[in-house]
């Protein structure tokens, strides 16, 4: 997340949701270098698929937030809502009266947030080593595919939030990605991912095609800028 002022993901789905016809974004602030704002982003981006339409999460300057460029993005666009993480400067009216805000606190309390706004129940959920960057990506990848929320977790172990969230959810199965993800939780069935290549196999195994690839920087954060 190096250098990024304002980013947008665009997953290119069709719309075939109820809330198709919503437009919806997340707003997210990400500080360069700063992990714990990533692990916001990546959460977003799953429950940003939950809209149904071509979903949109944009990653932008907690200094400067609501740059020209933006402004006159959502001109165009129209956004019915945005969904505001943490803690930003209101936009200019007429957004102002669209915002959504969501608390943030430590990153496991966003991502629990961010959670609990996207979905009332999910059987399924992703974990996501928030410690290892390229399987928090693939994590990522894995539960907008399947609609269903994006926690972090620890060395082997969920944080309290995580757990209250789960059990919020009624959660019953979780794929736990990450070679430091959990392998057993209490009442849950873990499906442990070692690494993106088996988050690919996962997404084949549930029926997902595979029809695009994206390449990222893992290592981004501790990379010389060159």
């Amino acid at each position: 997340m190096r250098s990024i002022t304002l980013a947008a993901v665009l997953l290119g789905i069709a719309p075939d949701s109820p809330r198709a016809q919503d437009r919806i974004a997340y707003v997210v602030p990400v500080v360069a270098n700063d992990e714990a704002t990533a692990t916001a982003f990546l959460a977003c981006v799953a429950a940003a698929r939950t809209v149904g339409e071509r979903p949109m999460v944009f990653a932008v300057d907690p200094a400067t937030p609501w740059r020209p460029e933006l402004l006159d993005f959502f001109a165009r666009w129209a956004p019915s809502r945005l969904v505001v993480v943490g803690e930003l400067a209101p936009p200019p009216e007429p957004l102002r009266q669209k915002v959504v805000a969501l608390s943030g606190g430590s990153p496991e309390v966003t991502t629990c947030a961010i959670a609990a706004h996207g979905w009332t129940t999910s059987p399924r959920a992703v974990l996501a080593d928030q410690n290892d960057r390229d399987a928090a990506f693939a994590a990522a990848v894995l539960a907008a595919r399947l609609r269903i929320p994006w926690l972090p977790c620890g060395r082997g172990a969920i944080g309290d939030a995580v757990r209250t969230q789960l059990l919020a959810l009624g959660t019953k199965r979780v794929f736990a990605v990450g070679p430091g993800a959990p392998s057993k939780l209490d009442g849950i069935r873990v499906e442990h991912l070692a690494d993106a290549l088996a988050v690919a196999r996962a997404r084949v195994r549930e029926g997902l095609r595979i029809e695009s690839l994206a390449a990222t920087h893992p290592h981004d954060a501790p990379a010389p800028h060159a």
